[in-house]
């Protein structure tokens, strides 16, 4: 965790590595580049988990999210808004 303006954020690296660690090779996380141009980009996160019930059957949930970042808005969206 790190502090983020004063409150505590937990990195995407470490909301993962918990998906992985409650999920194991049952979660997966796609992203897509939904818009692109000088000023901002927009990504779609799509998180699957697939979950075996004690009698057998397939159970899958899907959660999507959208973020957009203003590219050069602040010094980290200057190198690095994909990422953020």
């Amino acid at each position: 965790m790190i502090k983020i303006h004063g409150k505590e954020y937990m990195m995407v690296n470490e909301r993962i590595s918990k998906l992985h660690e409650k999920y194991g090779n049952s979660v997966s996380v796609e992203t897509e580049i939904v818009s692109d141009d000088e000023q901002s980009i927009i990504i779609k996160a799509t998180i699957s988990v697939r979950n075996f019930t004690d009698d057998g059957v397939i159970t899958h949930q899907t959660f999507t999210g959208h973020a957009q970042e203003y590219k050069n808005s602040t010094q980290i969206n200057t190198t690095s808004a994909y990422e953020n």
